[in-house]
């Protein structure tokens, strides 16, 4: 119809539409800018506002990356005697797949070390030398795409164990000095 229009509103009833347009200047799309996230509703309407197609949700998600938890920030692990390095971050809704990299740069320059995965945790033997790292991760799906990366966080990473502290085998034993 020439004289129908596309509503956009937060509730289903439409009683207050935050957008209206024409349709027949929508050329199949619309731009809308949700104030925030969360469900919406659209529809199209005649002339008299009288609901010409049925009413369809629309789902606006915020774009946040995982948050980073293990390894923390500045933290040594021991990757030796068969032990894997552990990373985890939180979930992000409505997203299965996640990618991690690490680098030996801040800035992610030189990506070192690259995996996705469909879990928040992997525990992996990462093949890089004894040093400092930093990792960092983000949500993949095909359905909204990459989320931005998270906050990158340093690790150093242990490939030895650190030499022991002397034991004392005779406590009655007297050294002069």
């Amino acid at each position: 119809e020439a004289d129908a229009r596309v509503q956009v509103s937060r509730d289903s009833s439409f009683e207050a539409p935050m957008l209206e347009v024409p349709a027949t200047a929508t050329a199949g799309a619309i731009a809308f800018s949700a104030p925030s996230a969360g469900r919406y509703h659209w529809r199209v309407v005649d002339s008299t506002g009288k609901p010409q197609s049925e009413t369809r949700p629309l789902w606006i998600v915020e774009d946040v990356p995982p948050v980073a938890l293990s390894p923390r920030e500045g933290e040594v692990v021991a990757a030796y005697l068969g032990r894997k390095v552990p990373f985890a971050w939180s979930h992000v809704v409505g997203i299965r797949t996640y990618e991690l990299q690490v680098s030996d740069a801040p800035e992610f320059g030189n990506v070192l070390y690259q995996r996705t995965v469909d879990a928040t945790s992997l525990r992996t033997d990462v093949d890089l030398p004894e040093g400092r790292f930093y990792w960092r991760v983000r949500a993949s799906s095909a359905e909204r795409g990459e989320s931005p990366w998270g906050v990158g966080r340093s690790f150093r990473l242990l490939r030895k164990p650190l030499p022991g502290t002397p034991e004392l085998l005779d406590p009655e034993l007297e050294v002069e000095l």
